[in-house]
């Protein structure tokens, strides 16, 4: 048992935990496969804090999942966890990219620093 009772030591080896509501990573994966389980086209997504944004995307048997943030470029270690946790094959290179957006609400101009992993499922 930990010193700290609210302090789980698995949960917070993960550099990402926390940042979901208070859900670990691993469940946020598994909560938007799930939500793609059963379709054949579609996605979901997740912010986290630190401004990061997931998005779960399916199409057949092909997903991407791509993380992106406003101004600072998700990192090799967050990409990296977020594959793991995603059950994105091993190997599968990053495609980094920019994105330049607008608020609707506020009209202000955003600059996404964005990461993307693509690759196919069989007999998904």
């Amino acid at each position: 048992m930990s010193a700290h009772p609210h302090h789980d030591p698995i949960r917070h080896r993960d550099p990402l935990v926390g940042v979901g509501r208070g859900r670990t990573l691993a469940e946020i994966a598994t909560n938007m496969r799930l939500l793609l389980a059963d379709r054949e086209n579609g996605w979901a997504q997740s912010n986290l804090s630190r401004g990061l944004a997931i998005i779960l995307q399916r199409n057949g048997d092909r997903w991407r999942l791509a993380l992106g943030r406003e101004g600072t470029p998700p990192s090799d270690s967050e990409i990296k966890t977020c594959a793991m946790a995603f059950q994105v094959p091993e190997g599968t290179e990053p495609v980094r990219s920019e994105k330049r957006l607008r608020n609707d609400k506020t009209d202000r101009r955003l600059l996404y620093e964005i990461a993307e992993l693509f690759w196919r499922e069989a007999g998904a």
